[in-house]
């Protein structure tokens, strides 16, 4: 079975799907793109990421015009969850990029949309399929290194948080936002 879906987001993170990901997922089509940024659909299709497939500037539009089974929500931070709750309203699974949303009530809002209509709803924590994190959770579940008593998270990144391109004016603490986010569902992983 083929998984026919619309890709909202275009912009950086969201070509880097296109690239980087979505090629190497079989059993899936990209059908349709939003964005709402001109120059972020001419930046993709200019090195062939909309080859073949219908274009549009809301999702809403994207949604009623284009027979797909799910979305993939690539757009910026504060869309996730207005687009999540888009795709669920008109009866499509949503993978989201994360964070979920940027409020609670969003999150809560799309969950019971999802619950309701009996529909995929899910966040991308893809850390969490690392190979040595499978090994860790693996190791910790058999007890081959012992009990757990403690978790210590040793974070280090190369990249300033104070630069505009990394900044989320939305939250009052991006970095717990865009990377420590990874941190917590990496424990979650490790101890489930």
């Amino acid at each position: 079975m083929t998984i026919r879906i619309i890709q909202v987001g275009l912009g950086e993170w969201g070509r880097d799907w296109a690239v980087n990901v979505l090629p190497f997922v079989e059993g899936i089509e990209v059908v349709a793109a939003v964005d709402v940024d001109p120059a972020a659909i001419e930046q993709a299709r200019a090195v062939g990421l909309l080859d073949g497939i219908a274009v549009y500037d809301t999702v809403e539009t994207a949604l009623r015009r284009t027979d797909a089974d799910a979305v993939l929500a690539t757009v910026a931070i504060a869309a996730h969850g207005p687009v999540a709750l888009a795709a669920l309203e008109a009866g499509r699974h949503v993978l989201v990029e994360k964070p979920f949303t940027v409020t609670l009530p969003q999150a809560r809002q799309a969950v019971e949309v999802a619950r309701a209509r009996g529909l995929t709803l899910a966040v991308s924590q893809n850390y969490r399929y690392d190979p040595a994190t499978t090994l860790v959770s693996r190791l910790v579940r058999e007890r081959e290194l012992g009990e757990v008593h403690g978790l210590a998270v040793d974070f280090r990144r190369f990249r300033r948080f104070d630069d505009a391109r990394s900044a989320h004016p939305e939250f009052d603490h991006s970095i717990l936002v865009q990377i420590a986010i990874h941190h917590f569902d990496l424990m979650r992983a490790i101890l489930e």
